[in-house]
């Protein structure tokens, strides 16, 4: 790929290179991936100079920034699904209380209303007794006494004749009394007991409902601990991702902001097909598809680019090509692609398949763009910025100078 901030190599260094570029031109059709001799340095007044050694070792590991990601995504998703849950369980739970407090009171109120029945029942036992110890007597002889004894106490004829008739008909009246009291109680005892086995039946659910509720809870508190913890993960990473041997995979520190603001803090003029800011939020969006730390691919452009001006680049402004793909000094140009988005997702899937050697054709969520680099034989062996010299570009302080960018990005924000 081009590489502004070019510093030549040696004859032995450039033949090797050559060597390689042969092996990658074959492993994706012709299409080499190397770096052409480019301009200066937009500003050499002002572009620090970088050492050509290799940086120190990453003091964390490669994956470290993409599983702290993978965390926190995690923890994220389990604190949504948590409390979309605890929602619908928190009313559910109340709708439950509501049922067993209704059912509580019904209770309550059978209750009340079966002792009263119980009492009714049990007087009108002892009168249906009463007048079966009376009817008793009658059959047994009985029946001259009763008339005797209502005769004493009626005062005339017609309460004499209405008397008898009683002592003759209160009999099956109180038994029906009787009957009609124990069929209430029965069915109140009976209407009790099912209301009882809602009450408890209810009560199941309202504990599993609480119980799910717990659980949700736990579930949030734990997501949330969980994402503290990749959060400050993530933190650590930045902290330590301060050279060029640090990982290409990794989360973004800079937003789509300060990559554009960094940008036109230099007073240039950017030639794309979209505004400089929708450019920076693409890097962003696509990079985090892929798991590409997105603000570095950003310097990367800036210094395959020249600050996005494409002045004597090998690809046009309009190629969308951002990185130098394809671009190389046997090369007439590099690949175009037909939208910046495009070119975008083409420069990240090839970091990608760089540092991941199970990158497949599906296996990113989009289509590979340039699948002939799965035939790529370094794959893998790529997995810092330092490590693109000699598989990205030519120049031997390739990786420093990108991170130099990086670096006065993140010192600028």
């Amino acid at each position: 790929m081009g590489c502004f901030l070019y510093a030549a190599p040696n004859d032995a260094t450039m033949d090797l290179f050559r060597q390689q570029r042969a092996v990658i031109a074959l492993a994706i059709g012709g299409a080499v991936l190397a770096a052409a001799p480019a301009a200066p340095a937009a500003e050499p007044s002002t572009t620090r100079s970088v050492a050509a050694s290799a940086p120190a070792a990453f003091p964390m590991a490669m994956d470290s920034g993409t599983r702290f990601v993978r965390e926190r995504a995690q923890a994220r998703r389990d604190i949504s699904r948590a409390e979309a849950e605890l929602s619908v369980a928190t009313g559910r739970q109340q709708g439950i209380q509501a049922q067993v407090d209704t059912l509580s009171a019904e209770m309550a109120r059978l209750d009340v209303e079966a002792q009263a029945a119980s009492a009714q029942v049990a007087a009108a036992q002892l009168r249906v007794a009463a007048l079966a110890a009376t009817a008793y007597k009658q059959a047994g002889g009985g029946q001259i006494d009763a008339t005797i004894e209502a005769a004493r106490s009626a005062e005339d004829v017609l309460d004499l004749s209405w008397s008898m008739r009683i002592i003759e008909g209160s009999g099956d009246y109180a038994l029906d009394v009787f009957l009609w009291h124990d069929t209430m109680h029965k069915g109140l005892v009976e209407e009790l007991a099912a209301v009882t086995q809602q009450r408890a039946d209810a009560q199941d659910d309202l504990d599993a409902a609480i119980a799910h509720e717990a659980d949700m809870r736990e579930l949030r508190d734990s997501a949330r601990a969980r994402l503290a913890a990749a959060q400050d993960g993530i933190a650590s990473f930045h902290r330590a991702a301060r050279t060029a041997g640090s990982p290409i995979l990794g989360p973004s520190l800079l937003s789509a902001g300060d990559l554009a603001a960094f940008v036109r803090a230099r007073g240039g003029t950017p030639q794309l097909s979209v505004s400089l800011e929708a450019l920076a939020q693409i890097y962003i969006e696509e990079s985090a598809a892929v798991g590409v730390r997105g603000d570095v691919a950003w310097a990367q452009s800036i210094l395959e680019t020249g600050w996005f001006e494409f002045t004597k680049s090998m690809v046009d402004p309009e190629d969308n090509n951002f990185a130098g793909v394809g671009a190389c000094d046997t090369c007439k140009g590099g690949f175009s692609f037909p939208d910046a988005r495009s070119g975008v997702r083409a420069q990240m899937q090839l970091l990608r398949v760089y540092v991941d050697d199970g990158v497949g054709r599906e296996s990113l969520g989009k289509p590979l763009l340039l699948p002939g680099t799965l035939r790529l034989s370094f794959r893998g062996d790529v997995q810092s910025w330092w490590d693109l010299t000699g598989t990205w570009a030519t120049a031997n302080t390739y990786g420093n100078r990108v991170y130099d960018l990086y670096n006065r990005m993140v010192a600028a924000s």
